[in-house]
């Protein structure tokens, strides 16, 4: 006879933070919010040789201008900003910095929340609507203007000015001490003429998004809406500062 799987449905998952709000009695406040809540998921470090604790996946939620960091139904810290939360990550940055800070993204900056209680504010040369992992510190992605929005509406609904489609679309924060950077790329412009010359150039292209990045592999993937391709870079600090 064949075998029979036996499947429990476990409901709909609901975070630990929402949970918690709940769990106050702060339900009206969580979801009046003007942005919806959000929630990220983090996955810890292997545990080191002798420690027996269990594993447990970290999450970083959000609602408002509040961020809860919890690990295992554990709140391990909370607290409420001046300005509304766009995106949070955890980030490493070296060789001096070379445990996990905080990067939480808002409208017109950038907090760094370093381990040990020092606190980093990155000026940001235009709105940026997403933050993505590297080895050794973060990628941006600017904010891009849609032509049926007005500049009254919210940040997800206007990034920059249509005139300033021609600027880089990708920056990279290498050190919290240091000022946001363009993210450049190598191309051969005639490969059988001079297949040895590469030219640098910015990326500009607000078609082209990340789809992924990682902690710990020099790789970022992208994907381009038009021509429906995915190109993947290796990364590299550029010897150049001006690149």
């Amino acid at each position: 006879p064949p075998s029979v799987m036996h499947v429990n449905v476990l409901g709909h998952f609901v975070s630990f933070g929402l949970r918690r709000a709940a769990n106050q009695n702060a339900q009206e406040e969580i979801y009046m919010n003007d942005q919806p809540n959000k929630y990220f998921l983090f996955e810890t470090e292997e545990p080191s040789v002798g420690d027996h604790s269990p594993k447990h996946d970290e999450e970083i939620f959000i609602s408002g201008r509040t961020v809860t960091w919890s690990s295992g139904e554990c709140v391990k810290k909370s607290f409420t900003l001046n300005e509304p939360v766009t995106k949070t990550m955890w980030a490493s940055f070296g060789p001096e910095f070379q445990k996990n800070y905080l990067c939480v993204l808002h409208r017109e900056s950038l907090k760094v929340y370093s381990p040990d209680g020092r606190v980093f504010s990155v000026m940001l040369p235009c709105r940026m609507s997403q933050i993505w992992p590297l080895p050794h510190g973060i990628l941006l992605e600017r904010a891009l203007f849609k032509a049926n929005q007005s500049l009254d509406d919210s940040f997800f609904e206007r990034g920059c000015t249509e005139e300033e489609d021609s600027l880089p679309t990708l920056f990279s924060l290498l050190d919290p001490l240091e000022e946001v950077k363009p993210f450049s790329f190598e191309y051969r412009l005639d490969p059988e003429l001079d297949p040895f010359r590469l030219e640098n150039f910015y990326v500009c292209d607000p078609l082209s998004k990340i789809v992924w990045s990682s902690y710990t592999l020099p790789f970022i993937v992208t994907y381009n809406s038009q021509t429906r391709r995915h190109h993947i870079f290796l990364l590299r600090k550029a010897e150049d500062e001006r690149e």
